[in-house]
């Protein structure tokens, strides 16, 4: 069976488990089984090709800003830079999200909510420009018509996990 599995391996570690839940992480006796699982599918892997050239980041400032933080090395300029990217920073103009550089640019932000809002604005622009129409079908699990308490979302959502890692 031929089996390719594409990645960065020098994206950060995972949110979920921290650096010790990535598949190449040496395992210890504290790691779960889901982990040594994944480690053991992992290392059954003998050819591995290594591609050495980046082609994803064009920009040459941004590269050395994700080079040094690769590796823990984030300078001062680097962090001015970030914060010159903040839309509250001094030399930020009044903003006009129709126009360049706004039109096009990536929202950075720790907070999923914006990023929900700017997603389903862009959509918003995108269908407009395009004249195309947007369908949203969202849907809720309930139970005999009411919404699932937190506790029974994260019931179906391991439920759902379980059902992926038994395939």
């Amino acid at each position: 069976m031929n089996v390719i599995l594409c990645g960065d391996f020098h994206q950060f570690p995972p949110v979920v488990g921290g650096k010790r839940a990535a598949l190449w992480y040496p395992l210890s006796s504290q790691d779960n089984e889901v982990a040594n699982i994944g480690k053991q599918i992992y290392d059954q892997f003998r050819t591995v090709v290594i591609l050495k050239d980046q082609v994803r980041v064009t920009d040459p400032i941004w590269h050395d800003f994700l080079q040094h933080l690769r590796r823990g090395m984030v300078q001062d300029h680097h962090i001015e830079m970030i914060k010159r990217l903040s839309l509250l920073h001094d030399d930020v103009n009044i903003l006009d999200f129709t126009h360049e550089p706004w039109s096009s640019s990536c929202l950075v932000t720790p907070r999923h909510v914006v990023r929900q809002h700017w997603n389903e604005e862009a959509l918003y622009q995108h269908c407009m420009t395009r004249h195309h129409t947007l369908f949203q079908c969202p849907s809720t699990d309930t139970i005999r018509g009411r919404s699932l308490t937190m506790m029974e979302q994260l019931i179906v959502a391991n439920q759902s996990v379980k059902k992926i890692q038994l395939q």
